[in-house]
């Protein structure tokens, strides 16, 4: 490789990074969570069982009753608020892409760079396009599965 096309333009498609981060984040606040109301409902049934005294075959239909909707409403809860986040990692635009990638130039000391690109093929064309509308051309070296390879020469 020459060395006038040694800047490399460094895109691993940040925005999918800031989603992949906030799932992290959504998915430890919400074990938090579920761990929490489960303990403080446990402590709560067992204050009402001790307080009532009279251990009753009803009492104890009530208690594993009220303790197993609880867990099933907590379980729906997380699947769906999963859901939801993984259902807005798709929104990354090469619009979000873009912009970031304008300040993205790293200094001149590798050939390639190993980068993830987003799933949908379309947003890394578009994002090829754009890098020409930004007078840059880039120079494809390796497209494997969701990495590729490549360098950019700046004009």
């Amino acid at each position: 490789m020459s060395e006038s096309d040694q800047r490399i333009l460094f895109v691993f498609s940040s925005c999918n990074l800031e989603i992949n981060l906030h799932l992290v984040v959504v998915v430890v606040v919400v074990v938090v969570v579920v761990v929490v109301v489960v303990v403080v409902v446990m402590v709560v049934l067992v204050v009402i069982v001790v307080v009532i005294v009279i251990v009753e075959f009803v009492v104890v239909v009530v208690v594993v009753v009220v303790v197993v909707v609880v867990v099933v409403v907590v379980v729906v809860v997380v699947v769906v608020v999963e859901v939801v986040v993984v259902l807005s990692s798709n929104s990354c635009s090469s619009r979000d892409i873009v912009s970031k990638f304008r300040y993205s130039w790293l200094i001149d000391d590798f050939p390639h760079i190993q980068i993830l690109m987003p799933t949908n093929v379309d947003i890394f064309y578009e994002l090829v396009f754009r890098a020409s509308e930004l007078q840059s051309f880039m120079i494809i070296y390796k497209l494997h599965e969701r990495s590729v390879f490549f360098s950019v020469l700046t004009l």
